[in-house]
């Protein structure tokens, strides 16, 4: 009987003793498999600092060129205001350019038709002031007669 009871408690061993390699075989490979989680968590994480390194980066890129970007947009009206003045004491208004302004009712047509008829009202004063159409004497060459000449 005891070697019956040595024999069964033998049996029940060698199944313990089997059952506990498959355990130990099953916590190598978790424990493999942990190891590789936290080598990829910390890979993750590497990512993440880096990618938040280079949003800042980008953050304070970004305010440094809208800072530059508003000083050259100041820069420039103060430009534009400087050359409107210049255009002001010669008379003249910068017009802009007739593919991309509109004036308010929609049409930049008006605006040029009434800036050319001014341009061309101009022009005739200035004709007449340098003498258009005045009669003048012309001799002729050899001295001997003279006709009256227009000037255009």
């Amino acid at each position: 009987m005891l070697t019956k009871q040595l024999h069964l408690a033998e049996s029940q061993m060698r199944k313990m003793q089997s059952v506990l390699t498959k355990a130990e075989e099953g916590l190598k490979t978790k424990d493999q498999e942990i190891g590789r989680l936290k080598r990829k968590i910390k890979e993750w994480e590497t990512k993440y600092k880096n990618q938040e390194l280079l949003r800042k980066k980008e953050q304070r890129s970004q305010a440094n060129n809208s800072e530059y970007f508003y000083q050259r947009c100041l820069t420039l009206e103060h430009k534009i205001s400087e050359m409107e003045k210049f255009l002001a004491d010669y008379g003249l208004i910068w017009v802009g350019d007739p593919k991309n302004a509109t004036n308010a009712d929609g049409g930049n047509n008006n605006y040029i038709d009434i800036c050319y008829k001014q341009l061309v009202a101009n022009i005739d004063q200035l004709n007449l002031a340098a003498g258009k159409g005045e009669v003048h004497i012309h001799h002729n060459e050899k001295g001997g007669g003279a006709t009256f000449k227009v000037i255009f």
